[in-house]
């Protein structure tokens, strides 16, 4: 009898695994496939905002609270500008200001925050994002000729945030 028992069990030990244990794996490695991002990335604190900026893109730093994000290749670049909101102006008149300099498109609400607008430069589309709060306000315009880096873009303007200790 315990011979038949050793039997039973190591036939069920040897058993393929059921579809829906495939299944577990795979929605599994999937949802593990989504969560990493593509690639890495390392918080930059400034001294009015703070961004996620990915791992190896070069961040050079200009006058008047103007910054510079490229990748390795050097082929897309996006800039940052921060600063002050001008005395009794309006945000939304800031906003304007910069569409009308650009000759930009109507801007739109994103649902994370902020407006964005595109323009044209030297032929090329752009992208411009704004944010501000009751202080200060961020422009970060995106040059992507290639269109290579959508996801890094996007998510250097989805983890932008301005600094509350200004």
């Amino acid at each position: 009898m315990s011979r038949c028992r050793s039997t039973a069990l190591s036939e069920k030990a040897v058993r393929p695994a059921s579809r829906r244990t495939y299944v577990f794996v795979w929605v599994g490695l999937l949802v593990l496939l989504l969560l990493l991002p593509a690639a890495p990335l390392q918080a930059e604190d400034f001294r009015r905002f703070s961004v996620l900026v990915p791992d190896g893109w070069e961040v050079t730093e200009r006058p008047e609270e103007m910054f510079i994000f490229r990748p390795p290749a050097g082929d897309a670049a996006a800039v940052i500008i921060c600063a002050p909101l001008p005395d009794r102006r309006p945000a939304a008149d800031v906003l304007e200001a910069f569409v009308r300099y650009f000759s930009g498109s109507e801007p739109q609400q994103r649902e994370r925050g902020g407006q964005t607008f595109d323009f044209v430069r030297n032929g090329q589309k752009n992208s411009a994002f704004f944010l501000h709060d009751a202080r200060s306000y961020l422009l970060l315009t995106v040059s992507d000729p290639h269109e290579r880096y959508p996801e890094c873009l996007t998510m250097l303007m989805d983890s932008l945030a301005l600094r509350k200790d200004d």
